[in-house]
């Protein structure tokens, strides 16, 4: 289970803080991570960190410089990209919105400590089937989760069994059947950085979102 702190966020079990610089740039869209969205705060990783596409990180100032509002030093963004040009005392690239509540964009590069929490406001979640899908490839993109997605499985109506997606760059996860075509509708299980699952049901061989229920806090 993750735990709550004195800022009311979820702080993942495995949260991993590090430690280095935080710098920020206009964010590309969409993004390694191929998300559909685009937040205000939005966070660029280091490859060397792996992928974690949806998950959320608390960035915190740790040089006792403040906000560009004089706040105290703060955000919360969610990872849709990675940042393979980050030098190794780089661990985290903000948009503008987020590094703002850190410091003054003058600043540039910061210290900060960094750490996986759960997205505070993460909306509905839905799993994007992208386009050229067919009976004989499929391929999706979880999107709007409170944790980063680690797995997907897809079965047929012909099948009573899951077959894992395979992960393709960062965020996309496909599905190319041995024998025979897919028949729709599909179902799909989702399963989250902590373990939880959810069904996807009706999911169309046809490109577009199919909604789900979000997962459940970690936090008590």
């Amino acid at each position: 289970a993750g735990r709550a702190d004195a800022g009311a966020v979820c702080v993942l079990p495995d949260a991993g803080q590090r430690r280095g610089d935080a710098i920020w740039s206009v964010p590309a869209i969409p993004g390694a991570c191929s998300f559909s969205f685009s937040d205000l705060r939005t966070a660029s990783i280091p490859s060397a960190q792996g992928a974690r596409c949806g998950a959320c990180v608390e960035v915190s100032r740790t040089d006792g410089g403040r906000a560009a509002d004089g706040g105290v030093g703060r955000t919360v963004a969610v990872v849709t990209d990675e940042c393979p040009a980050c030098t190794s005392g780089e661990v985290v690239e903000l948009s503008p919105a987020a590094f703002a509540e850190l410091a003054d964009p003058n600043e540039f590069r910061v210290e900060v400590s960094l750490r996986y929490v759960e997205c505070p406001a993460p909306g509905a979640p839905f799993v994007n089937v992208q386009p050229g899908v067919n009976a004989f490839n499929v391929i999706v993109v979880v999107e709007r989760t409170l944790r980063d997605v680690t797995r997907v499985e897809l079965r047929d109506v012909m099948t009573s069994t899951f077959s894992p997606m395979v992960a393709v760059g960062s965020n996309r996860f496909m599905f190319t059947p041995i024998a025979g075509g897919l028949v729709a509708p599909l179902t799909l299980r989702v399963t989250d950085a902590v373990g939880e699952t959810r069904l996807v049901n009706a999911v169309p061989l046809a490109a577009g979102p199919v909604s789900f229920a979000q997962f459940t806090t970690s936090c008590p």
